[in-house]
């Protein structure tokens, strides 16, 4: 980022801008991916829920029962099938280049 001269501010000032563009897709399709693993409603506040999900997870561990580390489940033995070829580029000589969101050109 720093040979393309954005940083982050300037990167997430994209986010603040009207209308859509390939920062705001990104966010919003890991914003949906994120609820969908949690189980979250696409209205229901966020905190509140991670904040209860949690006292839930610490009360089980504090009780012996077995809880799933952060990071993939024990069960997936190649971690390879978990990795994407989505991102974002940063931009080469002034010309934004984005990958893709969804299978489709943004």
């Amino acid at each position: 980022m720093q040979e393309s001269g954005l940083n982050l501010r300037k990167l997430y000032r994209l986010a603040e801008l009207p209308g859509r563009n390939p920062l705001k897709t990104a966010q919003d399709d890991l914003d949906e991916a994120v609820r969908l693993a949690y189980g979250m409603r696409a209205n229901e506040n966020a905190l509140p829920f991670l904040l209860s999900l949690n006292t839930q997870i610490f009360s089980q561990d504090g009780k012996g029962v077995p809880v799933q580390a952060p990071g993939p489940p024990s069960s997936i033995h190649d971690l390879a099938k978990l990795v994407s070829k989505d991102r974002m580029e940063a931009p080469q000589s002034g010309v934004h280049r984005f990958g893709t969101a969804k299978g489709k050109k943004c």
